[in-house]
């Protein structure tokens, strides 16, 4: 490219540019090195049109907003005042931009999203209870009462049609024996364990092989959606979305000064969502390595530019060779473009240029060139639905385990206990 050192601004156009990946990696040593789309944009350009252009560093490494006083702080504020002819970085246009600044054609899309690092797998404590739901859990312990209390009356018949419990029926009164009993041959059936051989009339084997084999499928099934249900992962998302996490705060999230969303939220009414997310902000950053950083340690959220998030997953890949960031909910859907000082000579052959560029797919084309990990990255985020177990994924069988040994602890006590009222009323 055509580039003139600082000295050198006479016959060159001077451009100021902030950093804004992908667009524009800024090199702060030496700003006519920098790389990015618009850079390579900006080559093309220059040897088509034999332009200069002399870069320098904006004073003020953000791109700007309008304040109260009509005037323009950041690197737009720059471009009014007649600093520069240009800004290398891309704007997202808006009226007020509009109005102060020649805008080019459209670049590049542009939205804006909630970044945040992907949600941890953590350990199901409560997974043994997933095979079956609510519902069916409610339908298992009516089931549980319904064959007790069926049971129950069993035993009773059984007794009032002996001719021993007639005859002492009015000396034993056998309610207080036959509930235990009914409970205890229940929960030996469910937990197949073996019961008391003793004589049964036919239609209380028929009720009891019911039971038998009501259990069976019951614990069969669940033992085979349980074995499935394992190997899901539990990933708990911190917030559902934009509205979640301006409303709730489930963790704090920065903005970027000088930024489309900053005014849009500060314009925006109080009790909206981007009302909230301009009053509820917990920082400001404009440095992207500095909130790379943030982000990546799972404490922050940034609601910004998604194209950040691109750049920054290549950044975080490039030194780890992993994919930790994520992103949520799109809105402000608008476009990148570039933007000159008002009624600039230099538009309209800009315009042209990068209309042909757009039109032929080089644009495109540029835009993933500095997006070489966005594949392996996408395919990332499914990789978590197969994987190994992990010891704390078992930490719900043992509890499980816990709570068997627990039943068939009250199961020998009941049946101690019964034995010894059998042994009182004899």
């Amino acid at each position: 490219m055509a580039a003139a050192s600082e000295g050198e601004t006479s016959s060159c156009i001077r451009a100021a540019m902030t950093n804004g990946p992908p667009h524009v990696f800024l090199n702060a040593n030496s700003p006519r090195d920098s790389v990015g789309t618009v850079m390579d944009v900006l080559k093309i350009i220059s040897k088509k049109l034999g332009w200069c252009f002399s870069f320098r560093r904006a004073k003020y490494d953000f791109i700007g907003n309008i304040l109260p006083n009509d005037t323009w702080d950041g690197a737009i504020g720059e471009v009014i005042r007649g600093e520069c002819d240009m800004l290398t970085s891309t704007v997202i246009p808006n009226y007020q931009r509009n109005l102060a600044l020649d805008i080019t054609v459209p670049l590049w899309e542009a939205s804006h999203t909630v970044v945040y690092r992907k949600a941890q797998i953590q350990p199901d404590i409560t997974g043994f209870l997933k095979p079956f739901s609510g519902v069916t859990w409610l339908c298992v312990l009516a089931t549980f009462a319904a064959c007790v209390a069926s049971l129950f009356l069993m035993l009773k018949m059984r007794e009032l049609l002996s001719r021993k419990s007639r005859s002492n029926h009015d000396k034993q009164g056998s309610l207080t024996g036959a509930v235990p009993i009914s409970v205890i041959t229940v929960v030996k059936i469910f937990l197949n364990q073996t019961c008391e051989r003793e004589k049964r009339f036919s239609f209380m084997r028929m009720a009891m092989g019911s039971t038998i084999l009501g259990g069976f499928l019951l614990s069969a099934f669940y033992k085979a959606f349980l074995l499935s249900m394992l190997v899901l992962p539990r990933v708990v998302e911190p917030f559902n979305s934009l509205e979640d996490l301006v409303t709730r705060k489930p963790m704090p999230y920065l903005l970027i000064p000088g930024s489309l969303i900053e005014a849009a939220a500060k314009e925006a009414e109080p009790n909206t969502t981007f009302g909230k997310l301009y009053r509820n902000v917990d920082g400001w950053e404009k440095d992207f390595l500095r909130m790379i950083e943030k982000v990546a340690y799972g404490k922050w959220a940034i609601v910004g530019a998604k194209e950040g998030l691109h750049a920054a997953r290549e950044v975080i890949f490039a030194k780890t060779r992993t994919c930790p960031l994520t992103n949520k909910d799109r809105f402000l859907s608008s476009w990148y473009s570039l933007c000159f000082r008002k009624n600039s000579p230099y538009t309209a052959p800009f315009n042209q240029i990068a209309v042909r560029l757009k039109e032929s797919g080089i644009l495109d084309m540029l835009d993933k060139k500095y997006r070489p990990n966005e594949i392996k990255c996408s395919v990332a985020k499914d990789v978590l639905s197969l994987r190994p177990l992990g010891i704390t994924d078992l930490f719900g069988v043992f509890l499980l385990y816990a709570g068997g040994m627990g039943l068939a602890t009250i199961s020998f006590i009941l049946e101690r206990w019964s034995r010894g009222s059998k042994k009182e009323l004899k």
